[in-house]
């Protein structure tokens, strides 16, 4: 090949490099740079924080028990081994669903006995709650949960936030 026959090739490559080179990477949502400490997304913060669109209460039906989810559970085990969990076909918009209220409540009846195990390790369920807190990474649930009886017989809605700790009465 000769250097004009190359020189076609090369010069347009060499055009496009540095064209690419003057680019830029695309923006993130929300404005936020690398290394930036402010969150991206809605921040909600409790009542009124809520996007104006949303209507008052949540925009999904309560979850209601479902029987069919009744079973597939091995005592200190997993619920449906092997099993995986999905999200819902319409994803909700979290925005809309409003914040839980806080409030104290009695130790709960039924739930976890302490001490319990599940997959053989050991939890102790604490006495007292009074002064707890604890920051972490939260996990989803859901529709493998959705409909299903909790330890404490609360039905599980993955529409709705829920809290629950391994220690927590």
């Amino acid at each position: 090949m000769n250097t004009i026959a190359r020189s076609r090739w090369l010069i347009p490559g060499l055009l496009i490099l540095a064209l690419a080179a003057c680019s830029s990477a695309p923006k993130k949502p929300g404005g936020s740079t690398a290394g930036s400490s402010k969150p991206s997304g809605a921040v909600v913060q409790g009542k009124g924080g809520r996007p104006a669109h949303c209507p008052d209460g949540s925009p999904y039906k309560a979850a209601a028990e479902d029987p069919s989810t009744r079973g597939d559970y091995r005592a200190g085990g997993l619920y449906k081994p092997g099993v995986n969990d999905s999200t819902p076909t319409y994803i909700p918009n979290v925005a809309c669903i409003p914040e839980p209220e806080v409030v104290d409540l009695p130790r709960s009846a039924i739930g976890n006995k302490s001490p319990y195990v599940v997959l053989g390790k050991q939890y102790q369920v604490m006495d007292k709650t009074r002064g707890y807190a604890e920051k972490g990474t939260a996990s989803y649930y859901g529709a493998k949960f959705h409909g299903r009886l909790t330890s404490n017989r609360e039905v599980y809605d993955m529409y709705a936030f829920t809290a629950a700790y391994k220690t927590l009465p």
